[in-house]
């Protein structure tokens, strides 16, 4: 399938807007390469969570920009010699076939398991872990185990290679250093390869900065954001518009379940939507989906139920408030959720109890149009939720998380 003109258009703008692109003769003492933490398409509402393209070269004492779309998904970029090895020999794993043992695998992921993820704990799944989601720049050990507690305060250093962890923590898409994280290699820095993840998407959103001799050639930045456009079209674009055809058509299948119109969100095969917090288990998956309520409009009378399929953790909200922040961080760094986004609010949400892959059918009750209100966010992939309107008119829907999702529901008498 071919590229888009609006899909080039957009790359084409990623080059002019990246910082100190490289002309690709490798000729300079220190460029910076940008890289995409995700990405938003034009033609469609998405998530599209990975890091564009995975792989990038640099020189010593070049810098690395990470620049985030936000699509309500956090992100942070992580690095560290505590991983490090652990998490090339999974990329390695993954990039050839036949894929790796459940042992070969379960011994790499267990090197993960203990770093903390920005989200998601034994406290609840949408529980911040200061931990996790503050900058944290360590020259041995890891994080505290104490998800209260960030890391020591320090200024980001130079990149160098040796830290033990090194790591963005949550990306915030407004205020102070919004949707980009800016990392200066050392001129010292070791040619070799320096591994990296988001530490709540696991190792589906992975990728390696190789870092070779001053005196080698390089890929220009025109030529790595061509490789994220071409990544962007092969892994995402292509089989997104397929499946919100297929779901368009009312003949949504995945893993040979049908999913029902109208969906609340569109997943396809191959790409995994975020359903839970075990984020090392996630490592066969890309994550992503397409952010749309198909159909856009749903028709329906008063005291007639509508039931909405859910592909992934989504909500279905009426008369958000027009101000609604996702993430907070506060002067001193401390990383806050809106618990509004996740929870139900005068609707029943999933109950509790249920097993990680037990699907299961809510009735959300009745509502007459008044108030805010909310399924919450605790969803899986099959999952639905019945509302049944008691006053006609016409009632505008969201997805709290993912900002370009909307639709309505038109309720005739």
């Amino acid at each position: 399938m071919t590229t888009s003109p609006r899909l080039l258009r957009l790359a084409l703008a990623i080059v002019l807007v990246a910082v100190g692109a490289a002309c690709g003769n490798g000729s300079s003492s220190s460029d910076t390469r940008t890289v995409l933490v995700d990405y938003a398409h034009d033609e469609m509402g998405t998530s599209m969570i990975d890091f564009f393209p995975q792989n990038v070269v640099v020189h010593p004492g070049d810098a690395l920009r990470f620049r985030q779309f936000w699509t309500g998904e956090a992100h942070n970029v992580t690095f560290g010699t505590a991983f490090n090895a652990a998490l090339g020999r999974i990329r390695q794993r993954l990039a050839v076939a036949p894929r790796p043992t459940a042992a070969e695998m379960d011994a790499d992921l267990a090197v993960l398991a203990p770093l903390p993820s920005i989200l998601g704990s034994d406290a609840g799944p949408f529980v911040v872990n200061q931990n996790g989601a503050q900058p944290c720049y360590l020259d041995t050990g890891l994080p505290p185990t104490d998800r209260t507690q960030r890391c020591p305060p320090r200024t980001q250093p130079a990149f160098t290679g040796r830290e033990s962890y090194y790591s963005s923590g949550f990306i915030p898409h407004v205020g102070d250093g919004a949707n980009q994280f800016t990392m200066q290699l050392a001129d010292d820095i070791k040619p070799g390869d320096y591994n990296f993840y988001c530490t709540l998407h696991g190792v589906g959103q992975s990728g390696t900065v190789r870092v070779v001799g001053a005196g080698r050639a390089i890929p220009s930045q025109g030529d790595v954001t061509r490789a994220a456009q071409r990544a962007i079209e092969r892994d995402f674009a292509a089989p997104f518009r397929s499946a919100l055809a297929d779901a368009k058509a009312d003949r949504l299948t995945i893993a040979g379940n049908r999913y029902p119109l109208p969906v609340a969100g569109v997943a396809t095969e191959g790409i995994r939507s975020w359903t839970g917090i075990a984020h090392q288990r996630h490592f066969e998956h890309r994550h992503g989906s397409v952010n749309q309520f198909v159909p856009a409009s749903v028709q329906a009378h008063v005291g007639e139920p509508v039931t909405w399929t859910m592909t992934g953790r989504h909500t279905i909200s009426f008369n958000v408030p027009k101000y609604f922040p996702i993430f907070t961080v506060a002067r001193d760094g401390h990383v806050n959720i809106n618990p509004d986004a996740y929870r139900p609010i005068g609707f029943r949400g999933r109950p509790a109890g249920l097993a990680a892959d037990q699907k299961v059918t809510v009735n959300g009750g009745s509502w007459n149009g008044e108030g805010f209100r909310s399924s919450g966010l605790d969803w899986i992939a099959g999952d639905r939720f019945a509302l049944t309107f008691t006053q006609p008119g016409t009632y505008l829907l969201a997805c709290l998380v993912h900002p370009t999702m909307v639709g309505k529901v038109v309720v005739q008498a």
